[in-house]
């Protein structure tokens, strides 16, 4: 699977900021995969939409929106070259 990192975000995605995260693209073969390991888990009853991502900080205390914006904005076009993922 040809991948890229491209963008950066935090969840949740309103009030205070727990985790700090660059987004991974394409999501489809990452979406698959994922449709395909939970086929052999129990349903989780706290499913949340699937966001591929690569986790940069989590915060015991959670962030709120000022602190975190310069660095959202400044982040918002990061962007790697296309990489091979194979195992």
């Amino acid at each position: 699977v040809s991948l890229r990192v491209r963008g950066a975000g935090r969840f949740p995605r309103r009030g205070p900021a727990t985790v700090l995260w660059l987004g991974v693209e394409p999501v489809a073969p990452l979406a698959a995969l994922k449709a395909a390991v939970d086929a052999h888990l129990p349903p989780d009853p706290e499913a949340r939409t699937f966001t591929p991502h690569l986790t940069l900080a989590r915060f015991r205390t959670p962030l709120r929106g000022p602190l975190l914006r310069p660095w959202l904005e400044a982040h918002a076009g990061f962007e790697t070259a296309p990489f091979t993922v194979d195992e």
